[in-house]
Formats: C-alpha cells, sequence, structure tokens
C-alpha cells in the first residue's frame, strides 16, 4: 500500500511546489507591474507640474515683453517728430531689445554677464566699434535689469552716433563698468564730439536713463 501511494504523494508535493512558484511567479509580477504603473504615474504627475511651471514661466515672459514693448512705443511717440521718425526709432529700439533677448535666450533667462551684454548692443554699431572702448569685470545681472540696461545702452550709442562723440571722424567713447559696495558704477564717457549742449527737452533715453 505505501508503495503504491509514493508515486501519488510525489506528484501532489511536486504539483504544489510547481503551484506555489507559479503562485509567487505571479504575484511578483503584479507587484512589477503596480510598481511600474506608480512610476508611471509619478513622472507623469511631474511633467505635467514641468509643463505648469514652463506655461507660468512663459506668461510671465509674455507680459513683461508686452510691458517693454508698449513702454517703447508710448515714450517713443511721444518724443517723435513726425511718423517717419517715429517709425525708424521704434524699430531701432525693438531691435536693441531683441538683441537682449536673444542673449537671455542662450542663458535661458537667468542672470546673464553684464559684459555679454555689452558686446551685443556695441555690434549694432560696427560701423563704430574700433572707437569704442569697453572693460569691466564679469558681473551677473537679473533678466529685467539686463533688458533695461541693453536699452539704456542702445540710446547711448544713438546719441553719441546723431550728436556725439561718434557724429565725427575723430570721437571715441569710453564705457567702464566697477562694483561698488552692493551695486555697480558704470561710466560712459565721450572724447573729441561737438561741443556738447543741453536738450531743449527730455527724450526717450534720458527719460529711460
Amino acid at each position: 500500500g505505501r508503495s503504491s501511494l509514493y508515486p501519488l504523494t510525489m506528484v501532489v508535493l511536486i504539483g504544489g511546489i510547481s503551484f506555489s512558484l507559479l503562485l509567487l511567479a505571479y504575484i511578483l509580477l503584479v507587484q512589477r507591474r503596480n510598481e511600474d504603473l506608480l512610476a508611471l504615474v509619478s513622472a507623469q504627475a511631474e511633467r505635467e507640474a514641468e509643463r505648469a511651471a514652463f506655461v507660468r514661466e512663459l506668461n510671465h515672459r509674455v507680459k513683461n515683453s508686452l510691458s517693454n514693448v508698449t513702454s517703447i512705443i508710448a515714450l517713443t511717440r511721444r518724443n517723435a517728430k513726425d511718423i517717419n521718425s517715429f517709425a525708424d526709432d521704434l524699430m531701432e529700439r525693438v531691435r536693441a531689445l531683441a538683441a537682449s533677448h536673444s542673449l537671455l535666450d542662450g542663458a535661458q533667462w537667468g542672470p546673464t554677464d553684464l559684459k555679454a551684454l555689452v558686446e551685443a548692443q556695441l555690434g549694432s554699431h560696427g560701423h563704430a566699434r574700433n572707437r569704442i572702448s569697453a572693460d569691466g569685470p564679469s558681473v551677473l545681472i537679473s533678466p529685467n535689469d539686463a533688458l533695461s540696461i541693453g536699452l539704456a545702452l542702445h540710446e547711448l550709442l544713438t546719441n553719441a552716433t546723431r550728436y556725439g562723440a561718434l557724429s565725427n571722424e575723430d570721437g571715441q567713447v569710453s564705457l567702464r563698468w566697477s562694483i561698488v559696495d552692493d551695486g555697480i558704477e558704470v561710466r560712459w564717457k565721450e572724447e573729441g564730439g561737438p561741443p556738447v549742449t543741453e536738450p531743449e527737452r527730455r527724450g526717450f533715453g534720458l527719460n529711460l536713463i
């Protein structure tokens, strides 16, 4: 009787072990699938959070840009003598703003080197670049400051080209900046230009600076 039960016992034992292994494999598979689903949901949530943050940042930049352009249009119109001068001055200022934007894009709209900003604005006045000297330490400035300083540099360069040291063949412009306490001191100096006269009215550049 025992000899006839032995094979049956082995079959039941092996079957039980096999079933237990299959059940364990199924449990592990289900657990792995749940972990994969949780990881997928977590990754999706992170992507949604990143997308929401990107949209908020984009909206902020667009609002700032529209505010800057609106201010430029208003000030340019206030100081324009006629429609042609308005169009020309507005286009030049928008190009100066675009140059600063391009620089900020390269820096992922983070802190920007003042020296790189200066070079970007000087590049738009290549005809007199050899008569403009610029020197100063590497200083990181915020995006909003970069936009304002970029426009201010454009106005100084434009004024020097039209009425100042760059309006003749001999004038020189010197731009120097340094770190003073917790701020930045910028010095703009023109030499060899026509005699300086007091402006009849406050122009765009003076209002901006």
